[in-house]
Parts: C-alpha cells; structure tokens; sequence
C-alpha cells in the first residue's frame, strides 16, 4: 500500500493534504448520515463513515483505465448534520451546501444515507440549469422503483424519491428494477417522463444490447443515482431493504463505463449501504464504486 493512502484516515481514500485540499480538488465528497425514512432495516445513517474508513484500503492506481484518479485531487467535506423533524428542512440544508459548490466546477458526490437525499442535490442542480436554459435526466440503479405517491405517512419516504424527482418534471431512467407494487407499475406505463429497464429485461439480453438501449434512453446531460441495493445480495448484503436477483460488480461497471465516457455526469449520489458489524466486504465494494466512478469521469474529461 502506498503511503499517500494511510496518512490521513479521516477523508475518501486516506489522501494528504496535497490531493486532498478544497481549494484543489476536482472531486468532493459530501457524507449525508441520514436514515430517518427507513422502512426496514435501519442503519444507513453509518454508511457514510463506514465507507470513507473502508477507502484507505483502496489502491490509488485504476488498472483498468491505467491512472491515478486521486491526482484529480478529491477532497472530504464535513458530514451534514441530520434534521429529523422535517425532511424539506433537510432538502434545504442539503441544498445550502452544495450551492456554493455547483458554481466552483468542482464535482460532488453525495455519501448516504438514504436514497432521499438525492433531492437535495439534483434541486440545487436544477436551479442552476434553469438558469443555463440546459436539462438533464436523473439515472437510477436501483432494485425499488421508489414510486410510491406517498409511504408510511410520508411523501418524503425513501420509497418515493423517484416520484418526488419526476415531480420536479425530470426525466428517469431506472436500471435494475425488480421490486415495484402494482399501483406502481401502473403509474409507471403513464408517465411519459419515465423509462424503466429491468433486471428481467438485462438477464434476458446481452450486455451490449442492454447498454445500447440504456443509452437511446439518456440525453447528453445526467445526474447518477446509485441504491447499492440494485446489486445482488450475493455481494451487496449490507442493505435496508435487499432484493434477490441483483446485479453483478462487472455487470454495473459494463455499464456505468459506457455511460460516463458517452455522457457528461453532473452529480452523483451512492445511498442505501447499511454497514454490517464485523463484515466490511460490503463497505469496500462501496468505496470502490466510488473510485471507480472517479476514474471514469476522469477518463472522459482526458
């Protein structure tokens, strides 16, 4: 392991002060500890740690793409301190933070937490293309449609993060889907702003169809949302609510490489580990997803 991966454990990566300064870095990483809709298994709001504490056990040099994504330079900002009275109280402080940041060109990846606090970010960047006269979709990977008009009580649930984003009148692209009740499914063949591919639709194809269509799907401009339960159990067990059938590690980079080199990627969220205690496979497989997506997006700016 190199030594500029143990120096500091307490940012993504374990990075010094040299690739890791604000004022420097391309890429900064926003921890949000929030969990307060969870419906099943609790514990998101630790994923944020978990995964910043399993990334100093992250080689710094990408063999796929051959480089070193780090130099980019990738710093972590303060974990966002939970508001649990009211969920658009939270939106807001998520959006007070990353205001600022959208206008810097700098690169902001969300750390949940709940699959909720993708609104935070994707608003903040919608006031901003408004102001460009520019649109972007939101693609989803996800094994839950999350289209629920509203869930136990509330219309905040993070069983209805999809429903708020297309209420925004943005287009969703959901890759993975195998878990959706019927009002659901039913609300879905209306909605002409939405687009599903599911994960019956990817093992029923080949990998190069699935990608093609994903593709004819999305405009130049997206926002990334990743739930790491759209992966299979198998290796994604760390979850508030799995679901069998996932995909596979390889079958998500497949993807998300032809998508990242093909389109521009303005923001990302990666929400829904939920950290098991004396298991951190899963956390790993997290901070490299990351990375990986890092890598990616520098590859396509090169």
């Amino acid at each position: 392991m190199e030594e500029t991966n143990i120096i500091s454990p307490t940012n993504f990566l374990g990075l010094p002060e040299k690739f890791s300064r604000r004022d420097k870095a391309r890429f900064l990483i926003l921890p949000v500890p929030y969990d307060q809709t969870v419906s099943y298994v609790p514990g998101a709001r630790f994923a944020p740690r978990a995964i910043i504490e399993a990334s100093s056990q992250i080689e710094l040099y990408d063999e796929e793409m051959n480089s070193e994504p780090y130099l980019a330079g990738i710093h972590t900002l303060p974990a966002i301190e939970p508001i649990v009275s009211e969920f658009t109280e939270m939106v807001k402080k998520i959006e007070s933070v990353c205001e600022p940041i959208v206008g810097e060109n700098k690169f902001i990846i969300l750390l949940g937490g709940e699959h909720t606090i993708s609104l935070g970010l994707i608003n903040t960047l919608l006031k901003q293309q408004k102001k460009r006269a520019e649109k972007f979709a939101v693609l989803q990977f996800d094994a839950h449609a999350d289209l629920r008009s509203s869930y136990q009580g509330s219309k905040y649930s993070h069983a209805c993060v999809a429903r708020r984003i297309l209420d925004m009148k943005l287009p969703v692209v959901q890759v993975g889907v195998r878990s959706l009740s019927r009002q659901e499914r039913e609300f879905a063949m209306k909605n002409k702003l939405l687009e599903q591919v599911s994960m019956w639709q990817v093992n029923t194809n080949s990998m190069e169809k699935v990608i093609t269509h994903i593709l004819s799907l999305l405009p130049p401009k997206i926002y990334l949302s990743i739930d790491v339960d759209v992966l299979d159990p198998s290796i994604m067990p760390a979850v508030g609510t799995p679901e069998p059938g996932g995909l596979g590690w390889y079958q998500l980079l497949r993807i998300l490489r032809a998508i990242i080199l093909s389109r521009e990627i303005i923001g990302c969220d990666i929400t829904e580990l939920n950290p098991l205690p004396g298991y951190v496979a899963p956390n790993v497989l997290v901070a490299r997803l990351v990375y990986k997506i890092i890598a990616y997006i520098q590859h396509a700016r090169e």
